[in-house]
């Protein structure tokens, strides 16, 4: 049986709000179209990113759970495979929880990360470990000027591990699909709320607003991060499809036919 289990990226602290605004992002629609019963999703943490360790306990504790239940009726043609899929902070939890994991020896089958970022107090989330078969991460370019304080992490990994990375000329949001719909005054997307800009410059005077000027014009516009965002979903579900394929479990077919759709 396949066991699938993603955790978002960070968002608006009200969950109506959080629903909307990750409707259709990446790790979502994985969870949705899973082609097995057996899938779990969790909402990323609130903007602060004080969750974020405990999205990955809650996350650790549902995995065990379900790997205990179905590994004792696996067999070699039907066998029990993890896979875990995160976006930002959530790609953060998602490494933790992998680790986690190979302490208690249960394997990974293939890891899905979007951007995963660490800028949160939890351990262990630089390195994919061993216990992972295989690791796709999808990444920003650098030069779409986009989180520029943001740094990645899950790029180091195992050597066991089969580690896939390929960037993408969108901002963070697009890439986990969450890309933005309105352009600033520059003709190009703004990261930082107005508020945010306001706090910086009264509290650093100019060299605070140069500072969030730095972390907040990007170099793509609204066309350019959707279609960086539907290049980093076709990227993924490629990815997917040859996880899926590899030592496939139930004859179930490629990623892209779908049962029924989880709301």
């Amino acid at each position: 049986m396949d066991i699938f289990y993603g955790i978002d990226g960070t968002g608006d602290d009200n969950n109506d709000q959080y629903a909307a605004d990750f409707e259709n992002s990446h790790v979502r629609t994985m969870w949705k179209k899973w082609h097995t019963p057996i899938a779990g999703y969790l909402r990323g943490p609130s903007l602060a990113g004080t969750e974020t360790a405990d999205r990955m306990w809650e996350g650790l504790s549902w995995v065990k759970a379900k790997w205990e239940t179905y590994e004792k009726q696996a067999t070699p043609a039907k066998p029990t495979r993890i896979f875990l899929a995160g976006y930002s902070r959530g790609g953060a939890a998602t490494v933790a929880l992998a680790y986690h994991l190979n302490k208690a020896d249960i394997p990974v089958h293939a890891m899905f990360l979007f951007d995963a970022v660490d800028r949160s107090p939890l351990f262990f989330t630089d390195t994919i470990p061993e216990n992972v078969s295989a690791c796709y991460h999808a990444l920003r370019h650098e030069d779409a000027g986009s989180r520029e304080s943001f740094g990645n992490c899950g790029r180091k990994h195992a050597a066991a591990v089969a580690y896939t990375e390929e960037h993408f000329m969108c901002t963070h949001g697009g890439v986990g699909g969450t890309p933005w719909d309105k352009n600033g005054k520059s003709g190009k997307i703004e990261e930082l709320e107005t508020s945010h800009k306001v706090v910086a410059t009264i509290l650093g005077g100019y060299g605070g607003k140069k500072l969030a000027d730095e972390h907040d014009f990007t170099n793509i516009d609204v066309e350019q991060d959707k279609k960086g965002s539907q290049a980093s979903w076709a990227w993924m579900s490629k990815k997917l499809s040859l996880a899926r394929a590899s030592k496939e479990a139930d004859g179930i077919a490629p990623f892209g036919i779908y049962g029924k759709t989880r709301r």
